[in-house]
């Protein structure tokens, strides 16, 4: 079980193609709901419709809801290496911690969605077939399968798989 338990957290809300996808799922399985609700008198149906809704649903939320655990949580460290020995109470770490929390999610849900619509534009090479939408720089680049995609509002870049993003580019972009 705790094999099972780390491999989805090591993919979970790191790879911006599968949260595009979840996304998908998730709206098409809302909008079959709707359709089965509207037209459909089988009740067996209707459950199952809804049953695939709640899953997908709750897929897209747990890519969104570890990436912004996973960024607040970056913010906050790089904040405390980075200020000059501040003492803040526990109550104000945790409201910071939301605050990065609910703009990492904000962002993230923002990203997703809006990028179904662009990231299958562009033509990428064999060698670096995904298409990775950058919303803050409004770019679309080209990546190898299985790297982490970076998406800072300075600069776009990606990681070897199993990497973490850290920055916003403006330091060149670096990996964990």
């Amino acid at each position: 079980m705790r094999v099972v338990s780390n491999w989805i957290s090591a993919g979970l809300g790191r790879c911006p193609k599968c949260m595009r996808t979840s996304f998908r799922f998730a709206a098409m399985s809302c909008l079959a709901l709707m359709l089965a609700l509207t037209f459909v008198d089988e009740p067996v149906l209707i459950m199952a419709a809804l049953v695939a809704a709640i899953i997908f649903v709750a897929v897209w939320t747990a890519h969104l809801v570890t990436y912004s655990g996973r960024m607040a949580q970056w913010t906050m460290a790089t904040e405390r290496s980075a200020s000059h020995a501040r003492n803040l109470v526990a109550g104000s770490e945790r409201r910071r911690f939301l605050g990065f929390f609910m703009r990492a999610l904000a962002y993230s849900a923002t990203a997703s969605i809006a990028s179904v619509a662009v990231a299958q534009d562009c033509r990428c090479p064999p060698q670096a077939p995904e298409c990775i939408f950058n919303p803050c720089r409004r770019e679309r680049f080209c990546m190898p399968r299985g790297f982490v995609a970076c998406a800072g509002c300075k600069k776009s870049w990606y990681c070897n798989p199993g990497h973490n993003c850290l920055g916003d580019g403006g330091d060149g972009g670096r990996c964990s």
